[in-house]
């Protein structure tokens, strides 16, 4: 496997394409799927250590991040993350509903697509030398959100091929887990553990230092395993508690080898998966994912960043910088196809198009500056006004921010929130799928009619979901406010231009809101997956009529369930709601 994987990485240097390509080929020439003969037949021990080099990977990263980092990159992740995974899984699902699948067929398409390629990507950063700039580090946060997010997908996957209800209690139990294991490690792992290893490099050899910083490494990801998380999580969070030692740099050098030859092996053991024979029967299949996943992924991952505060030109070589389908989608694809929930080409297409974008990926990453620039070149003059005239308004709210403790209060309440009122939202969809797919009484009346119980419960959820909606709607109006507000205070816009950056920023938030809301209505309220040819707009008027009439009803309920999401969320409760 060294012999070939080495001559094919010579070949591929030798034509100035990647090396990483090299490795594909070579596992393609020694899989089992490859004519005349197997070279290697036992793939299981060739997946094992294949691991290896994705948690010393992660090791290697969480060496380099270090606790500020973190710190820093830590709430742009998680917005920009859960933003561009909610976005990529609804296009997947469009995307399969497009190719006439099943709904579960679709769904897993769409968590498939959700997923990004940790190793393929930190590769090619390291090696265009790319791995300290600005878009580096948000990238690295965004696919840290992405491990954590699979996490949860694998939870609920099996359930959900099984056809078993999955509980809210599911979900919830998953999220505690991270946060405990997370929190807990970093935590006691940082009071403790860097001055051990401080301790080791002063009194012992640099291999003893070697062993002992692997042998935690290994250690923490046995633990996030037994606690049904994955390794590379655990080794992630145990390269950060390193990272704090004054031995991390001795550390990193002495690990950097071992990575490189089992990241090596890694990227053989992809090749190895691919069956050349399904993958050109599906040849159509794949190429359509893949232009889609690379286009909606750069899209979908700049949109994610802008919003989340970083400029155009770092959220869109962000986006161009995360085109290749993940590992762990590999894993998705085959608990569906394990399961049977997905048929034999499903899995093989979504080989071929991982394949596809790991190719292109060195090349995205290489010349994204330049098609940022071909971009930028073409734009009409009015929407790069209205670029320029965004990072002044963000540059003059960040002044303020900085400035005043009350503004940074009140625009983390607000924003609190709008966080509470989608969880509301998104608790009611739940709850409706639940009883919509679940109980006995609707089965009963969808035998009758299938429209009547689907337009009265997608009514329902609707006129639940109007108070959340319309406090979404007041919060961002007030945000609007506070921001056009510090805009004046800067006294970079004159009191003239106070309307026209108010009118700014609420169209900003206006399509952000119409986009998850859309992605909500399409993917969460039954009515809209199961009945066809029940147009949305007509739940939507039977929602609006049933609130009419039990408002307060609706209200209340509303009311009651925020206050209990707050609870232990909000620390200021001088809100008038």
């Amino acid at each position: 496997m060294i012999v070939v994987a080495g001559v094919t990485s010579l070949l591929f240097s030798k034509l100035r394409l990647p090396a990483v390509i090299g490795y594909l080929v070579a596992g393609v020439i020694l899989g089992p799927y490859t004519p005349p003969f197997s070279l290697v037949k036992n793939i299981d021990s060739i997946n094992i250590m294949a691991s290896l080099g994705v948690v010393l990977l992660m090791f290697s990263i969480g060496l380099d991040f270090n606790l500020k980092r973190l710190r820093k990159v830590g709430l742009f992740a998680v917005i920009a993350g859960a933003v561009e995974i909610a976005l990529m899984v609804t296009i997947g699902y469009a995307l399969g509903n497009w190719f006439g699948w099943s709904s579960l067929e679709a769904l897993f398409l769409g968590a498939v697509m959700s997923f990004s390629s940790t190793a393929m990507i930190i590769k090619v950063l390291t090696d265009t030398g790319s791995l300290r700039k600005d878009h580096a580090e948000a990238i690295i946060g965004i696919l840290i959100i992405e491990d954590f997010a699979a996490v949860i997908v694998l939870t609920l996957a099996a359930p959900l091929t099984s056809g078993v209800a999955i509980e809210a209690g599911q979900i919830l139990e998953v999220l505690m887990r991270i946060v405990f294991f997370v929190g807990i490690s970093l935590v006691l792992g940082i009071a403790v553990i860097p001055k051990a290893i401080d301790l080791v490099r002063k009194r012992y050899s640099d291999e003893t230092l070697l062993l002992v910083s692997l042998g935690l490494c290994f250690g923490m990801s046995v633990i996030s395993l037994a606690l049904g998380l994955s390794v590379a999580i655990g080794a992630f969070i145990m390269g950060i508690v390193i990272s704090q030692s004054n031995s991390v740099e001795r550390v990193n050098v002495k690990i950097i080898p071992l990575k490189e030859v089992f990241l090596a092996i890694f990227f053989v053991s992809i090749g190895m998966l691919i069956d050349p024979a399904l993958v050109f029967a599906n040849i159509g299949a794949a190429i359509i994912v893949a232009v889609v996943f690379i286009a909606g992924k750069t899209l979908s991952v700049t949109f994610a960043s802008y919003v989340s505060n970083l400029d155009a030109r770092t959220s869109f070589m962000t986006g161009m910088g995360m085109v290749a389908i993940g590992e762990f989608s590999f894993v998705i694809a085959k608990v569906g196809a394990d399961t049977q929930a997905v048929g034999s080409f499903f899995y093989s297409t979504v080989i071929g198009a991982a394949i596809m974008t790991m190719i292109v990926l060195p090349f995205s990453v290489k010349y994204s500056p330049k098609v940022l620039d071909a971009v930028s070149l073409h734009l009409p003059q009015s929407i790069k006004n209205a670029f320029a005239l965004i990072e002044r308004l963000r540059a003059s709210v960040r002044e303020r921010l900085s400035m005043s403790t009350e503004n940074r209060k009140e625009l983390k309440t607000q924003i609190t929130w709008v966080f509470i009122e989608f969880t509301f939202i998104f608790i009611v969809a739940i709850v409706a799928d639940f009883i919509y797919y679940f109980t006995d009484f609707v089965a009963g009346q969808a035998q009758n009619s299938r429209l009547l119980p689907a337009l009265l419960l997608g009514g329902v959820s609707v006129a639940l979901m109007l108070p959340a909606i319309i406090g979404i709607i007041r919060r961002m109006r007030r945000i609007a406010a506070l921001l056009v507000r510090m805009t004046l205070e800067s006294g970079n816009f004159n009191a003239a231009g106070g309307k026209l950056i108010y009118t700014i920023f609420m169209s900003l938030f206006t399509v952000f809101v119409a986009i998850i809301m859309l992605s909500l209505m399409i993917s969460l309220i039954p009515a809209t997956k199961n009945v066809a040819y029940l147009p949305p707009v007509a739940i939507i008027i039977v929602g609006a009529l049933v609130a009419y009439l039990l408002w307060k009803v609706t209200k209340s309920a509303h009311s009651r369930m925020a206050d209990v999401l707050s609870k232990g969320i909000m620390n200021d409760e001088e809100e008038n709601r």
